[in-house]
């Protein structure tokens, strides 16, 4: 294993691991929004798993890209340009063979993955390889569409916690990640894939009241079009488009 410190700047800068070398290649990493925090701390004990392992290929993690909340600070434009400039960074890290996989947290959703609309074989064995059901297929944003940009590939893989988790979230998490690196062969192990439904994109269903949300389905809940799907101050909220609850 190899440990570096990367800077940008005197207090903003990231830790990356290195373990193994050559291909299959991928990185992964975490910590993009404050909201992150299982995402980190999945990645964070991934690390303590690879340490004990041998691997046929490289895996690059950051399980932290923002360290200090408060570079963030001074306005959407400052925030976004060392965001980008942090992406970048990172991206440029391994070479244009080494897949990316984000590791994102949101409290309520079920574990799912955000592909590029533009699908290639590449991309879809990597998608292959992550025994996730969901597959969202959406314009990339943040390190994603940096990495577009810069001719590489990836995905995100959302989780279920965020700020607040538990262990239990954690060791999903985890475990979801060392079956990816299985049937990537960079793990050995037994293979354990899954029959993946796609979506185009996702839909926001608004409400034109104010209140609190009560939800009357849950998430993984398949919806038909018309169907109530909560209530807010009161007021039933119908969903205008068939799809799933993620």
């Amino acid at each position: 294993m190899q440990i570096e410190r990367i800077n940008i700047s005197l207090d903003i800068g990231f830790t990356i691991y290195r373990f193994g070398k050559g291909t299959p290649c991928i990185m992964l990493l975490s910590g993009l929004r404050s909201i992150d925090g299982c995402g980190v701390a999945i990645l964070r004990k991934l690390v303590d798993e690879l340490k004990r392992r041998s691997l046929h290929g490289q895996v690059v993690v950051i399980p932290q890209l923002i360290e200090l909340r408060y570079t963030l600070r001074g306005g959407l434009s400052k925030s976004l340009n060392i965001l980008y400039m942090l992406a970048d960074k990172a991206v440029n890290l391994v070479s244009d063979q080494c897949l990316i996989a984000e590791i994102r947290c949101r409290r309520g959703f079920i574990p799912h993955i955000i592909v590029d609309e533009h699908l290639d074989p590449e991309l879809e064995q990597l998608v292959h390889a992550v025994p996730v059901e969901h597959v969202v297929k959406a314009k990339s944003k943040l390190v994603l569409s940096r990495a577009v940009k810069m001719k590489r590939k990836g995905i995100v893989v959302v989780f279920g916690g965020g700020r607040e988790f538990n262990n239990t979230d954690v060791d999903n998490g985890t475990a979801i990640l060392i079956d990816m690196l299985i049937n990537l062969g960079i793990l050995k192990g037994k293979s354990r894939t899954i029959q993946h439904t796609y979506y185009l994109g996702y839909h926001l269903i608004r409400c034109l009241s104010s209140g609190i949300f009560n939800p009357s389905i849950e998430a993984g809940a398949e919806i038909v079009r018309e169907s109530v799907i909560g209530v807010v101050d009161g007021q039933a909220l119908a969903s205008d488009v068939e799809g799933v609850a993620l």
